[in-house]
């Protein structure tokens, strides 16, 4: 992206097998499709949203490479996917753990950032979930949230 710094989010639905196995996997499809699309509608053109696989997706922020910029999306995400959305008669709250990378083009490649971002997403997922954590760079670290 031409050497400009941005941040990698790495957003896992919290709980997410128990949907799938307490509704059945049309329920769990159905909500990751609302999951995608209440990111899409939260960050606009601000980034690029793909689902990695599983309940697992990756949010890349162009120009969002400090910790403001990163934790602002991260945020923003929580608040968004914890709305209340139907899916059929029942009201569900989705909570997600994300883990944010920040880069600078410095990087020695994209894994490394992948890495880094799952890594925050666990720590996240370790503070009681529903939460961000924000890899620290270079100091093999982890920053809480703001």
């Amino acid at each position: 992206r031409g050497g400009r710094g941005g941040a990698l989010l790495y957003v896992d639905i919290d709980d997410f097998k128990l949907i799938n196995d307490r509704y059945g996997h049309e329920a769990g499809d159905t909500l990751l499709k609302h999951v995608a699309s209440s990111m899409a509608r939260q960050l606009g053109e601000r980034s690029v949203i793909g689902r990695l696989g599983g309940d697992e997706f990756a949010v890349l922020v162009d120009q969002g490479g400090d910790l403001l910029s990163a934790g602002g999306c991260a945020e923003e995400l929580l608040a968004a996917l914890s709305a209340p959305f139907q899916l059929g008669a029942r009201t569900f709250r989705v909570q997600a753990s994300i883990g944010v990378a920040l880069f600078d083009g410095s990087e020695p490649d994209a894994a490394t950032i992948m890495r880094r971002a799952d890594e925050a997403m666990y720590t996240a997922k370790l503070a009681g979930k529903g939460a961000w954590r924000i890899y620290h760079d270079g100091v093999e670290e982890f920053a809480p949230s703001l």
